[in-house]
């Protein structure tokens, strides 16, 4: 069986611990509700970058990341939040679907595991500088992401903390 299921891998056991770092999860939380981030793709840009390893495209492009988000996790993370503002109480309901969007997120996060495999096993010349913050800018513009304007340098700044940097580094 695939890897995908399971959440027994180095990128989910560092983005717990990066999640709880002081300010991230505020921070992610805020630019996926106003700006669509895909938390779990910027995880994987940061961890990746940590790992000195520039994402190949072919291999993103295979994860289907914008079905993933556009057409699984945000649906059920939207039904969860309107029955949350409803007039009627469905507490376990909606805790239920947020076990249900934390489930798809470590299935994503264990396919985008198996890519990272595939991609540090050909370790390709990709001409990506081997600074973590340039291979982070890489790895955010092969993902997809960017953020308008002051998202963006705040998505930065939060992913060179994840780096071990200083945002002033950016």
């Amino acid at each position: 069986m695939a890897t995908a299921s399971r959440s027994d891998n180095p990128f989910w056991a560092w983005s717990v611990a990066a999640w709880q770092r002081p300010g991230v999860e505020a921070a992610c939380l805020q630019l996926q509700d106003i700006h669509g981030l895909f938390v779990p793709a910027f995880l994987f840009a940061c961890w990746s970058a940590r790992q000195d390893i520039a994402l190949d495209r072919t291999e993103i492009e295979r994860l289907a990341l914008t079905h993933w988000q556009a057409d699984i996790i945000d649906p059920l993370r939207k039904i969860r939040r309107t029955l949350r503002a409803g007039e009627v109480p469905v507490t376990e309901v909606c805790q239920d679907l947020q076990r249900s969007e934390l489930q798809l997120e470590q299935c994503v996060m264990g396919l985008m595991f198996e890519a990272f495999e595939r991609i540090a096993a050909s370790r390709s010349s990709t001409g990506v500088s081997k600074d973590p913050a340039d291979l982070l800018r890489h790895n955010l513009e092969v993902l997809g992401i960017e953020l308008p304007g002051e998202a963006q340098v705040r998505l930065l700044a939060i992913g060179h903390e994840l780096l071990g940097e200083t945002a002033a580094g950016a």
